[in-house]
């Protein structure tokens, strides 16, 4: 790892791309007794970081990047001396959601020479992901640099090493993301939602409050709505569980209809049924929202209901997993 002695409080940092990510961490490092804090939001110690107090740190990359005050932190004398690791956490976003030292060099090189077309002026998403390997500049010597995450193709694998700076003494463990207890299911459908959900409609009329519960994967957000109005016509008086018609008593809350935004890390254990209406674009998101599925360790079943055109702009692996019969 680079030490030959554990430090004495040793301090790691953990960089997340989503808050709710960090507060599910910091949740499950609680319950075991391991003292946390964050660097922004609600729950955050900022005091108490700096003073080395707390054994895991985290925070989102913009806060380490862009803000003096934490990028010192890195090079103060309790850090210098403490910090055992930095952590980036689902680290396949980092080709996603950066633009590279390269396209910004060449964005500058167009418009000195003939200015900024359209696509030109598009922005990175999250560019702090591209600016991450920064941080070994500002840790010590020989601090461990590691990466997580559970969905990465060697396509990936290779831009999250370019993007961290990671060195060419670097230890990979390639692990496959399958979970035998996960059934997968294909099923090309027409834009008959009853045809397609109306089993699960039967299954809360008649299960309530005991039906598994389900996520449904929608690739918009108005299809997430068309969903929910769906099951909460299909449903009528069904949809609560009481006769007290509120929003929190609502027994389609049993489903969950949701973007591809609840598809990364959030650790839900009781998911029976996860429903994909239409895949995302890519593999490794597509694996990403499988893996929501049977976290408990129980049967579950990852389903999949698409039409021609939730295929158009996906990713050729996608388009092998689910056959396409039309000719676009």
């Amino acid at each position: 790892m680079g030490y030959c002695n554990y430090p004495k409080s040793a301090i790691v940092i953990v960089v997340c791309p989503l808050n709710a990510l960090i507060e599910c961490h910091m949740k499950e490092l609680r319950q075991q007794g391991i003292s946390c804090t964050c660097l922004s939001g609600d729950d955050a110690d900022q005091d108490g970081a700096l003073a080395g107090k707390y054994a895991f740190v985290f925070a989102n990359p913009e806060a380490l990047i862009l803000h003096e005050k934490w990028r010192k932190m890195l090079q103060w004398p309790i850090y210098q001396s403490n910090l055992f690791g930095i952590v980036t956490d689902e680290a396949h976003v980092i080709p996603k959601w950066y633009v590279s030292t390269t396209l910004i060099l060449n964005s500058l090189f167009f418009k000195f020479t003939r200015g900024y077309d359209s696509k030109e002026k598009q922005q990175a998403f999250r560019a702090c992901f591209g600016r991450l390997g920064e941080l070994r500049s500002l840790a010590a010597d020989k601090t461990p640099v590691m990466a997580l995450t559970a969905t990465a193709t060697r396509e990936t694998r290779q831009q999250i090493i370019n993007g961290l700076n990671l060195k060419d003494n670097l230890h990979l463990i390639v692990a496959s993301p399958n979970r035998s207890n996960i059934y997968l299911y294909v099923a090309k459908v027409n834009k008959n939602l009853s045809e397609m959900f109306g089993w699960l409609v039967e299954k809360l009329i008649v299960e309530k409050q005991a039906c598994p519960r389900t996520l449904v994967y929608c690739k918009t957000t108005k299809e997430c709505g068309q969903l929910f109005s769906f099951f909460k016509m299909e449903l009528k008086e069904n949809a609560y569980v009481s006769s007290d018609h509120k929003s929190d008593n609502m027994l389609i809350g049993i489903v969950v209809f949701a973007t591809n935004a609840l598809g990364m890390g959030i650790n839900f254990k009781d998911i029976a049924y996860v429903i994909h209406y239409g895949p995302p674009r890519n593999i490794e998101d597509f694996v990403q929202e499988i893996g929501r599925a049977g976290r408990d360790g129980r049967k579950a079943v990852s389903a999949l209901f698409y039409q021609g055109k939730h295929l158009r702009k996906c990713e050729k692996a996608v388009k092998r997993y689910a056959p396409v019969c039309e000719t676009f």
